[in-house]
């Protein structure tokens, strides 16, 4: 880690207010959270508001990487690229449809191999494969038919874990 110079300080002093801390660490050759830092122990404020290189990375790599991978990348939260790709108007993600071909994938390949191999494979994102693989094992327990005849004489029976409400069998 370089130490930072008084020249450094003086650059974020004249440069960080109006050029924003994506060119300030570019400049420096510093990462941006190290930036922000430095910044913040100078007390030079900045209202955080998005810069002209920050529109341009962003307009640039929004459809191709995911909003986590830019908010790595601009040291931002997931939900200010999608608000400020919003208010650009880039935001064109839409939901793809899954074919029956990629829930048949889904359904032999869970839990043999990670979400990000199987996402991967299906050209989706670590997310839509873990909220599509939780959907199914929802929708399966619903269609499980469970009756109290079906559980071992000595399981306790559980109306909410079931689905049936009624009597407790006698155990």
């Amino acid at each position: 880690m370089k130490a930072w110079t008084t020249g450094d300080d003086r650059f974020l002093r004249d440069n960080y207010t109006e050029k924003g801390v994506f060119h300030c660490a570019q400049i420096l050759e510093r990462g941006q959270q190290a930036t922000r830092q430095r910044a913040y122990l100078l007390n030079i404020t900045s209202n955080n508001r998005w810069d002209a290189d920050e529109d341009a990375f962003l307009r640039e790599n929004y459809a191709l990487c995911t909003n986590d991978e830019l908010a790595m990348a601009l040291t931002r939260t997931p939900g200010a690229i999608k608000d400020r790709a919003r208010r650009l108007g880039i935001s064109t993600k839409t939901v793809r449809p899954w074919s029956p071909n990629e829930h048949q994938f889904l359904l032999e390949n869970h839990g043999k191999l990670t979400n990000e191999e199987i996402a991967e494979k299906l050209s989706r994102t670590k997310n839509a494969v873990v909220m599509r693989a939780y959907e199914y094992v929802k929708s399966s327990r619903r269609k499980m038919d469970i009756t109290a005849d079906d559980l071992p004489a000595a399981t306790h029976y559980n109306p909410f874990l079931t689905g049936r409400i009624g009597g407790k069998p006698n155990v």
